[in-house]
């Protein structure tokens, strides 16, 4: 038997040793995972201790941690906001930023709603949908609305739909595999998107944990803007009257995919920052 005190003091060690970031918490989150204990449950208890299984699935978990894998896909998990969602080599991880781009549609939702004094159906497309996290939390707290979730991966659709069953929510949900989003057809009172956004040159610099994502779920093309800018002209057409455009891109373009707007389509165009104040998220409402 060995305390968690000392697993913990040596996985530390071999990550920091091997550059993992944050060799701390990963140690912690994965030591906590294997005892089947919250992480904060944890830290209060370093004297516990672990059996000979479960040091060996510990050593496991660390072995891939050190390859560069993403916590999240040694997990096989991804908390967003307030749900859990199946992740894994299929899809990109979820990031903080991206629940803020939920949540600023989902405030769109609510005060367009108490203006009308309505809860009618809100029909919400999701286009490069990947795990489902930003269309599936909108269903989550909009029992009204119904999701149309789009990608152009076989791989990340599959996975999207098992977390759809997992959450109960597949009832509602409408999944389309679709190379572009000028594939798609209906009318939306929201889109969301996280498209690649990063430009294809900087890629093979990224880091070692972002390189075992999708490199479709990456890649934005020559100015990283090449999918967000198809799905912004799309939107037009895809829009009803005063619905809206919420998309995550890198900091300070969504000042420049502004710039292409087609005159006379939209009532507002915006840059909403994210939580560190930097220039991420593109809002579009249409006329």
């Amino acid at each position: 038997m060995a305390t968690a005190a000392q697993l913990l003091k040596d996985a530390i060690l071999r990550l920091k040793q091997g550059g993992i970031d944050e060799p701390e918490a990963n140690a912690q989150w994965l030591l906590a995972a294997v005892l089947g204990k919250k992480r904060l449950e944890l830290l209060a208890n370093l004297q516990c201790e672990a059996g000979k299984a479960e040091q060996a699935k510990f050593e496991q978990h660390i072995q891939k941690k050190e390859q560069g894998i993403p916590l999240a896909y040694i997990l096989g998990n991804q908390d967003f906001i307030d749900i859990s969602l199946k992740v894994d080599s299929r899809v990109l991880v979820p990031r903080p930023e991206t629940e803020e781009l939920a949540e600023f549609a989902y405030n769109f939702v609510e005060k367009m709603q108490k203006k009308t004094a309505k809860c009618h159906k809100i029909r919400i497309l999701d286009y490069g949908c990947g795990s489902g996290a930003i269309g599936f939390w909108l269903l989550h707290k909009l029992p009204q609305a119904e999701l149309a979730a789009a990608d152009k991966s076989p791989d990340a659709l599959a996975c999207a739909k098992e977390n759809a069953e997992m959450l109960g929510l597949e009832k509602r949900i409408t999944f389309l595999c679709a190379d572009s989003p000028a594939e798609i057809q209906g009318n939306f009172e929201i889109i969301v998107s996280n498209p690649p956004y990063i430009p294809s040159g900087v890629i093979p610099g990224l880091a070692p944990e972002v390189l075992c994502e999708p490199h479709i779920a990456l890649d934005g093309g020559q100015d990283g803007l090449a999918v967000a800018r198809l799905v912004f002209r799309e939107a037009a057409r895809l829009l009803v009257s005063g619905g809206a455009l919420f998309m995550e891109l890198s900091g300070g373009d969504p000042a420049r995919l502004a710039k292409e707007a087609v005159p006379g389509i939209w009532k507002k165009i915006d840059s909403l920052n994210d939580f560190s104040g930097q220039s991420r998220f593109f809002f579009a409402r249409k006329k």
